[in-house]
């Protein structure tokens, strides 16, 4: 029976990452007995294990049932990000399916002055059209709710399937301050066969996908974002994807430089007292289960972020009108 290693993300804490850099070891990690499976990958370039979510979410039990018993290997590495929205009963389903074998949860957090305007800028690529004062004023009512903020409510329930001495943490503030290379924390750390095997990684080790866009691209993207929805458009990437391909030919470049000259901005701090309690918190939860680094008694060092926000646009009619040309 192998043994699981199940990497959860969280988002934005170099998933991408650590998936290509899994995906480009997965010859020689095969020769180790270890499997990074294929089948739940979306592509190439996005090699994480979203198919696997997808399939929990639906219901594919018998699918999903086969997959698993046709997997032969020592040891399984799975991970997507998507693995922390899954909920007790999918949760209980998965551990089903792995039919009493070893598992190891693998979660990394972050601190919340990186994480937020990560988050935000996730959702703008992705159709949301909310500014970030708006999204910030609407995570700080109740951060304690939002599992992005609040990570103990996803550990809690991989606890309550798996067994809390399951769950191993990342603390990816601390890892990536530290010069340390993700890749070779999360071997070290978690996978140690997978150490004497990163070289062979070299073409995507230190890589950087899915990197934060420029205030000024953000604020363009939200506002055709707004005016997309406003006309019944369907939320998603769509828009995005076109705009950084061909809003130059539109004259999106002149725009950015404009509104590059005129950006504020807002302080987010790690100490305010909601946050600073919540740490607390979940320090006392899951404080033990935190590989190191780390700072003594925290998952991060609190800090304070100034936040580079471009300021809201009026409608931008003349792009807007090109997208709507190229897609018929």
């Amino acid at each position: 029976m192998p043994r699981y290693t199940i990497h959860i993300g969280a988002h934005k804490t170099g998933t991408t990452y650590l998936q290509r850099v899994f995906h480009a070891l997965r010859p020689a990690l095969a020769g180790e007995g270890i499997v990074f499976p294929s089948h739940w990958a979306q592509s190439d370039d996005q090699p994480g294990h979203r198919k696997l979510y997808e399939r929990l979410t639906d219901g594919a039990t018998d699918v999903l049932r086969d997959e698993f018993k046709a997997i032969a290997a020592d040891e399984v590495l799975i991970s997507s990000e998507d693995l922390s929205y899954l909920q007790e009963p999918h949760l209980s389903q998965l551990r089903t399916l792995l039919d009493g074998a070893a598992v190891t949860i693998v979660f990394y957090c972050r601190r919340w002055s990186e994480m937020m305007p990560s988050v935000w800028q996730e959702r703008i690529k992705h159709g949301f059209f909310e500014t970030f004062p708006q999204f910030l004023a609407a995570v700080m009512k109740d951060p304690s709710r939002l599992d992005f903020v609040n990570f103990g409510r996803i550990l809690d329930r991989y606890g309550s399937v798996f067994g809390r001495d399951d769950i191993r943490i990342g603390a990816y503030s601390a890892v990536t301050g530290a010069g340390i290379d993700l890749a070779d924390h999360f071997a070290e750390k978690f996978l140690p066969k997978m150490r004497p095997l990163l070289h062979k990684a070299d073409n995507v080790l230190g890589s950087r996908p899915n990197q934060s866009l420029r205030p000024a691209e953000i604020e363009c993207i939200r506002t055709l974002n707004a005016m997309h929805a406003a006309s019944g458009g369907e939320r998603g990437p769509a828009l995005r994807d076109w705009f950084l391909r061909e809003g130059h030919n539109h004259g999106a470049a002149e725009l950015l430089a404009a509104l590059g000259k005129s950006l504020h901005a807002i302080r987010l701090a790690d100490e305010q007292p909601e946050l600073e309690r919540l740490h607390q918190q979940l320090w006392a939860s899951y404080g033990d289960r935190v590989a190191d680094p780390h700072p003594e008694g925290r998952f991060f060092a609190p800090r304070t972020h100034d936040i580079p926000i471009a300021p809201p646009l009026k409608p931008l009619t003349t792009l807007y009108q090109a997208f709507q040309a190229s897609t018929g």
